[in-house]
């Protein structure tokens, strides 16, 4: 819920700036097959749930390692749309703290009077490795659907925000073309032979 707040304001101050949801097939997004690999194994995991004291907890770790580097290097990868760095920065912060906790992420929040065991989130002490790069921080109780989240998880919902809002801005009309239009060669030798002629007169 955390992040869908940013998605929200995005789609919110995207359509009040002209912008519209339809311009996002316009943008091109390179190594898309990184973001349904990545997507593929959090489903594996979910329904395959392996036993912590299982032997296959490290593959585990490593999948979610894996699955987190696939969108890292989407995002780096399209760097030229604006606030996906930001968003690769927050899952770099995010993913430490997973893998030292056993692919969940760490949370400190019973350290601020908030219950963690009634946000649905595993809580750390103080002390325990990476334990300030987990969700140490939290919503008030008096707000619907509280839920505690991290400095990793401020910088992503940031990166969505301005990535959402920068794509459904429409294409510019104005836009340069730096590719010169193709032209068969008679109509380029007549322009040439034509050149002279305008600068003499």
């Amino acid at each position: 819920m955390f992040i869908l707040g940013f998605i929200m304001l995005a789609l919110l101050f995207g359509y009040l700036q002209g912008g519209r949801l339809d311009a996002l097939s316009q943008v091109r997004l390179r190594y898309g097959v990184l973001v349904f690999i990545a997507l593929a194994i959090q489903i594996t995991l979910l329904a395959w749930e392996p036993s912590s004291n299982s032997a296959w907890a490290m593959v585990d770790i490593a999948a979610n390692a894996a699955s987190y580097l696939c969108i890292v290097v989407f995002m780096v990868a399209n760097s030229h749309i604006a606030g996906t760095r930001v968003l690769a920065a927050g899952l770099s912060l995010n993913l430490p703290a997973i893998i030292s906790h056993s692919s969940s992420m760490p949370s400190a929040t019973a350290l601020s009077g908030v219950d963690a065991a009634s946000l649905g989130v595993p809580s750390a002490p103080v002390g325990s490795a990476l334990w300030y790069m987990g969700d140490i921080l939290s919503m008030p109780k008096g707000i619907p659907f509280a839920a505690a989240f991290s400095v990793g998880d401020v910088m992503v919902g940031l990166g969505i925000f301005v990535a959402l809002r920068e794509m459904m801005q429409p294409v510019r009309d104005d836009i340069q073309i730096l590719r010169p239009r193709y032209q068969p060669k008679h109509l380029v030798r007549a322009s040439g032979r034509l050149q002279p002629a305008r600068r003499a007169g």
